[in-house]
């Protein structure tokens, strides 16, 4: 598992990144910071266990493509 912590990132700013060293990467990702103020609401979607099917896991993975979610939480 990598952890980075980012400093002085703009809001509403999309950024690809990637992480590893040496002779590994990972793929690059890519990520959106969220708005400021109060004008806005954050759209999330929160799943847990998916069960021994994931039948939702392509409907969930197809709606993130599509930017319908500001932040998601997996929880089980």
């Amino acid at each position: 598992m990598q952890t980075n912590h980012l400093t002085g990132v703009w809001c509403f700013l999309i950024s690809d990144y990637r992480c590893g060293g040496d002779n590994f990467w990972s793929d690059v990702y890519t990520f959106k910071t969220l708005e400021s103020g109060e004008s806005w609401s954050p759209r999330f979607a929160v799943y847990g266990d998916l069960g021994t099917d994931g039948r939702s896991l392509p409907f969930l993975k197809e709606e993130a493509k599509q930017g319908n979610y500001d932040v998601i939480l997996h929880v089980g």
